[in-house]
């Protein structure tokens, strides 16, 4: 709002995605989803050359990079390590010098049954601090090398979930990650169920297990279309829609074995389902599973009739089974287990 203020004026703002970003570092890990949703581009692209937004430019650009390795830390206090490694190994490529961001990543691998991975990354670490910088990682890394090295079992948290019951569910899902493995070609797994059936927790439960390389998207409101993707480039706006379904089929054509889970597809823009979709009716020939997930109560109905004809594998999550009861309460007053499991929240 503008307002007189004085002998001139002011301009009095609510809410700027700034100050909206840098209040929600220090919350959970949907805040900081939300806090780096709020990134389209580089801060204040348009004023780079400009002395006075430099030192605000570098600022903002450096709580980012917080926000991700928090984000990280979230995820790896979840349980759900192998979802933090694809983000991180992005995080380091880009930021090599940030020995925290490379402690992460090693963590996650270790965490993700990738123990190999995990020296390797710390090894990379090494060679980039000597090589660049001329000095030796610092404690945290060494220490987190030695305990590697040792398999201590304070790097792997017992209080780790663990999904109970589902056990049909995930059958299906591997009998379709065999399947992408067995043709070359992308599948489609589509998870349904009211709001609070466990649609995420089996999801994230089979990401675990599968232990393939990984890019998990939520958050899918008003999201670019194809942002589980790289950036996509568009050099002519009259084909721009052409261009990035192209650009989209390279990319997964080129990525090896690999996972998207789409979480909360009913939020999703109609662009986004519509690349989904192009991909799903004229498979790529990659090994790509895309598994995702929405409500029965709000469902994509038009998404869902395109991608009909792609006999993708449906999930449907109801009830738990009255054999899986056992399970819950075992888990819920403790028995028989020192490690917290994730149950669906859903009637049996």
């Amino acid at each position: 709002m503008l307002v007189t203020s004085g002998p001139g004026y002011a301009l009095r703002a609510e809410s700027v995605d700034a100050w909206d970003f840098e209040a929600a570092l220090g919350g959970s890990l949907s805040d900081l989803d939300s806090a780096l949703a709020l990134w389209r581009g580089p801060a204040y692209a348009e004023f780079t050359d400009q002395p006075w937004v430099r030192a605000e430019i570098a600022r903002l650009d450096e709580l980012r990079l917080l926000a991700i390795e928090r984000r990280a830390e979230a995820l790896l206090g979840l349980g759900r390590a192998a979802e933090a490694v694809p983000e991180l190994q992005a995080h380091v490529d880009g930021h090599p010098w940030r020995e925290d961001a490379w402690r992460l990543l090693a963590l996650a691998q270790y965490r993700a049954g990738r123990q190999g991975d995990a020296l390797e990354s710390l090894r990379r670490a090494r060679q980039v601090l000597s090589a660049e910088l001329g000095v030796d990682p610092g404690p945290a890394l060494r220490q987190l090398e030695a305990d590697v090295l040792a398999q201590a079992p304070e790097l792997t948290p017992a209080d780790v979930p663990v999904l109970v019951g589902r056990s049909h569910e995930m059958e299906q899902l591997s009998d379709a990650a065999a399947e992408v493995l067995r043709t070359g070609r992308l599948g489609l797994v589509l998870i349904s169920g009211e709001a609070g059936a466990g649609k995420t927790a089996l999801a994230s439960a089979f990401q675990a297990r599968l232990g393939w390389a990984s890019r998990w998207s939520s958050n899918l409101e008003d999201a670019p279309a194809g942002w589980f993707l790289d950036p996509i480039e568009v050099t002519e706006p009259s084909t721009a829609r052409f261009q990035r379904y192209q650009a989209a089929r390279t990319q997964l054509a080129s990525a090896g074995r690999l996972l998207i889970v789409l979480d909360d597809l009913h939020w999703a823009d109609e662009e986004t389902l519509s690349l989904v979709a192009s991909v799903v009716a004229d498979p790529v020939d990659a090994p790509v599973l895309l598994v995702g997930t929405y409500r029965t109560t709000d469902a994509p109905t038009a998404f869902l009739g395109r991608v009909a004809r792609s006999e993708p594998t449906r999930v449907y999550l109801s009830g738990l089974s009255v054999s899986d009861i056992p399970a819950v309460v075992h888990s819920a007053v403790g028995l028989g287990c020192g490690r917290r499991h994730s149950v669906d929240d859903s009637p049996a």
